[in-house]
């Protein structure tokens, strides 16, 4: 299911995290959410994800294996995806203007979840 806007299915979020375990906490606090998140391991896994998919968000750890975190965001804009970007890590300098949000280590779950999914005016008290 597209959004009005007709781009990625509502809620989905390509988690790209090498750290098996921070990679699943990010993924069961998305899911948690009503988010769905799809993780891959690389920045050279996330590009061949979003030649298939659209998605509303991509949340990348600055430290991959095969690239940085910023080059991977890089990469993201140049395919002309129109989705939000989130960098978990590294500095806040190199992720300033370039990453929707920076999110430094330790990462706190709560403030990303808000960002990722923040809550709908009709659902707050």
């Amino acid at each position: 299911m597209s959004d009005s806007s007709g781009g990625a299915p509502r809620g989905r979020v390509l988690v790209v995290e090498h750290d098996q375990q921070r990679g699943r906490l990010v993924e069961k606090m998305l899911r948690r959410r009503g988010l769905q998140p799809q993780r891959v391991g690389s920045g050279v896994e996330a590009l061949l994800v979003l030649r298939e998919q659209e998605v509303e968000l991509v949340i990348t750890e600055a430290d991959l294996s095969d690239m940085g975190g910023e080059e991977l965001i890089t990469a993201v804009r140049r395919t002309g995806r129109r989705c939000r970007t989130a960098l978990l890590g590294g500095d806040p300098a190199g992720a300033q203007g370039l990453a929707d949000a920076h999110f430094p280590h330790p990462l706190s779950l709560v403030a990303l979840g808000h960002f990722a999914a923040p809550p709908r005016p009709d659902t707050e008290g």
